[in-house]
């Protein structure tokens, strides 16, 4: 790659930083890792859906289990700080859809789905 290219990617990659959005998924994601409340939500359900997954293999699975199963998701999922770090996760997907425009624009061809890993077992 050449030195103007990549002088040029590394200040995209630094307004991407300075982005907005980005600092608010950052802060977002940061709070939603370290809210004890959520965290212990958020392991009840993991516990709960390891619990459930045997009750089945077992042929023991009733309709309450799944019925906690549900409130316990929909308390994790209705947690602010979990509705912020999904609010903060779309806005970045559509600031980094319209840098993709521009660039794709510029080149020609998407961009995006050219510079997506390509998978090797045809996935």
């Amino acid at each position: 790659m050449e030195a103007a290219q990549k002088e040029a990617v590394k200040m995209f990659a630094r307004k991407i930083g300075e982005e907005p959005a980005t600092r608010r998924l950052f802060e977002a994601r940061e709070a939603f890792e370290s809210n004890s409340e959520l965290y212990a939500l958020r392991l009840d359900y993991t516990r709960l859906v390891h619990d459930l997954r045997t009750k089945q293999s077992e042929g023991t699975l009733v309709e309450e289990d799944v019925a906690e199963l549900r409130t316990l998701e929909q308390k994790v999922n209705g947690h602010e700080v979990t509705k912020e770090l999904s609010e903060a996760q779309a806005h970045m997907a559509d600031v980094l859809q319209r840098c993709n425009t521009v660039i794709s624009e510029r080149l020609g061809f998407d961009y995006a789905s050219s510079a997506a890993a390509q998978r090797s077992c045809g996935c």
